[in-house]
């Protein structure tokens, strides 16, 4: 094979680069985005978790409260997670008497991963990954220590 042919193999590479080189970037930050979105789910369950359990030993709404908001700080240590952060209590914003359910509903707004995608993310209302939501039933174990008083958390 002479000079030329070389030339000619050398020039369908860089093509077939050129071509291909975009999709699998593409590819690899969907990979990025998603597991992201795994680790968010997990964390965020597991703060359903924790605020559920605290909720059954103690009794009490502001404990609920405060560890999941500990535990959410795990996922995204920015100054605006807590305004990302939505809590409910069923049934009806209220900690149940003793021996009855509780289940404790976390939705948590995840943020882009790259800041190119923040507009397009922020637009965007049906995107699958943008909420993490997690949900922890439990038994109460105590009586509620305030069980008139809804259990109400600010959005």
């Amino acid at each position: 094979m002479g000079r030329r042919g070389w030339q000619a193999a050398e020039g369908q590479a860089l093509a077939e680069a050129a071509l291909l080189l975009p999709v699998l970037l593409f590819l690899l930050m969907g990979m990025f985005v998603v597991g992201r979105w795994f680790i968010g789910s997990f964390m965020v369950t597991a703060a359903a978790r924790e605020g559920v359990r605290l909720a059954t030993l103690t009794g009490d709404c502001a404990e609920l409260q405060a560890a999941v908001k500990r535990s959410v700080q795990l996922i995204d240590r920015a100054a605006a997670a807590e305004q990302r952060l939505a809590i409910a209590v069923e049934p009806a914003d209220r900690l149940p008497p003793r021996g009855e359910d509780i289940t404790v509903i976390v939705v948590y707004s995840l943020r882009p991963l790259f800041p190119a995608w923040r507009e397009s993310y922020a637009a965007s209302s049906s995107f699958v990954f943008r909420q993490a939501v997690g949900r922890a039933t439990a038994r109460m174990e105590v009586a509620p220590q305030a069980p008139d008083t809804p259990c109400v958390f600010p959005e």
